[in-house]
């Protein structure tokens, strides 16, 4: 309720209590709730989102299940949601590698660093000269 007008959606397969400031919702269908956390994180359904919010500030803003069991939601066929999920996981592995890849690269180069600064300090580099 309080973060939807920002994309603070969540899907869950544990049951159990929960803050009075979210809202729980269940699918009426058997359709993965996964492809609804993800549309309506979107641009166009935050836009939607916050248009049934209510609140005296953008900050502040609050959107209620009355509200929010009014909004549409594109569902395209079972086998499109499929291939639209099994996309965004392949190019979430993608940019997951990335990530692990620029860490190590971060690690090396701050190893580096110390290698270097400690060199310098210990007098077994000569940077007296260095321009």
């Amino acid at each position: 309720m309080m973060r939807a007008w920002q994309g603070g959606f969540g899907a869950s397969k544990l049951s159990g209590l929960v803050s009075p400031a979210y809202v729980v919702c269940q699918p009426k269908t058997l359709l993965n709730s996964y492809y609804f956390e993800l549309t309506l994180r979107t641009p166009n359904a935050v836009t939607e989102l916050k248009r049934y919010s209510r609140g005296i500030t953008d900050f502040r803003l609050r959107l209620y299940w009355d509200e929010f069991k009014n909004i549409y939601v594109p569902v395209p066929p079972d086998d499109e949601i499929e291939t639209i999920l099994n996309s965004i996981v392949a190019i979430n592995l993608t940019f997951d590698k990335l990530v692990i890849i620029s860490e190590r690269q971060i690690e090396l180069l701050q190893e580096r660093r110390t290698a270097l600064i400690s060199a310098a300090v210990t007098g077994k580099i000569d940077v007296r000269n260095f321009k």
